[in-house]
């Protein structure tokens, strides 16, 4: 990314309902965000995970269901102490 900026653009003007049938004037602003990119080498090391041992989708499946299996949901009766 070589630039990056925010530039105000147009403001509109609206009505805000309060109670008892009185108004109040809101005003929406509104910006335009450019960014300028420009081409270059990548990183040498784009993200952390690509330089870790390739992925194996069973023992991923494995971690994800063992992490699932582990979690706990607290059972709470009245005659517990901390029942709300």
């Amino acid at each position: 990314m070589a630039e990056s900026f925010a530039v105000q653009s147009q403001t509109v003007k609206g009505v805000r309902r309060h109670a008892r049938g009185r108004m109040g004037e809101i005003t929406y602003r509104y910006v335009n965000y450019y960014v300028r990119l420009e081409e270059g080498a990548p990183p040498p090391v784009y993200r952390e995970e690509d330089t870790l041992n390739e992925i194996d989708p069973k023992r991923s499946l494995e971690e994800y269901v063992r992490g699932h299996r582990a979690k706990h949901v607290p059972y709470h009766t009245e005659k517990d102490p901390n029942y709300y």
